[in-house]
């Protein structure tokens, strides 16, 4: 049985800035029976989504709904603003910092967030939604997982541009690197082949058709027999595949 957990932003009575839909975050905590003891730390605090002249836009948590705590949460001192808007921000609140100034803004968008976070299959969009995650290093991320194949584990995203220990950390209470079962050579499609490390689709189609013409892979290492295939992509790969 799964244990589902909510958290979603109160309607606003009178939103500013006219009629916008209310922004609803659900964290959807999944308790597996394998794992029965495991369940995501997700730290306190206010989610709120900044944009403009911050170090690091987009959505962050801050200690306290207050526009200075925000603020600091997204890299920026609040004294080099003031006076800040009084406003107590509600989950979902945005701010817009612009020639100096803030505004405060009511949601603007629906957004639904299930926590962790597969790093190993989750695409851009879904890997901004992660607070302090910002595009470019989501796009960093999908791309080396499409080089070089999935994350054994949530240390391995260190080996991505621009991502160090102090950012996995960060990432920690909203990510997961589930093991993936290894593809059996002999018997995988070409889409599934194409999600080895280094194997595109034309890679993927020789290594379907060696096997129809030769007959079954009877080790990793007789990939080297179809062509375009080198020792160097065999040791990529030997990790995520079988030979039964």
């Amino acid at each position: 049985m799964s244990e589902l957990s909510f958290r979603r932003s109160e309607p606003r009575p009178q939103p500013r800035g006219g009629s916008l839909v209310a922004l609803l975050l659900v964290v959807v905590t999944v308790l597996a029976a394998s794992r029965p003891w495991w369940s995501p730390s997700l730290p306190d605090g206010v989610l709120i989504e900044i944009s403009g002249e911050v170090p690091r836009p987009g959505l962050v948590i801050a200690d306290a709904p207050t526009v200075a705590s925000a603020l600091a949460a997204a890299g920026l001192e609040p004294d080099r603003l003031r006076p800040l808007p009084p406003d107590v921000l509600a989950e979902g609140d945005r701010l817009e910092v612009r020639g100096g100034r803030v505004r405060v803004l009511p949601p603007s968008r629906p957004l639904l967030v299930a926590l962790p976070i597969d790093i190993n299959t989750a695409g851009i969009e879904a890997l901004e939604a992660i607070p302090g995650l910002g595009a470019s290093t989501a796009a960093a991320i999908v791309e080396d997982r499409e080089i070089r194949g999935p994350f054994p584990s949530l240390d391995g995203l260190v080996r991505v541009r621009g991502v160090g220990p102090s950012t996995v950390a960060k990432l920690a209470p909203f990510v997961e690197a589930p093991q993936a079962e290894p593809i059996d050579l002999n018997q995988a499609g070409v889409e599934q082949l194409q999600l080895l490390p280094g194997v595109g689709p034309v890679i993927a189609a020789r290594i379907v058709v060696d096997r129809a013409d030769r007959g079954p892979f009877a080790s990793v290492e007789e990939l080297i027999r179809v062509h375009g295939i080198g020792e160097a992509t065999v040791e990529r790969i030997r990790e995520q595949v079988v030979v039964p």
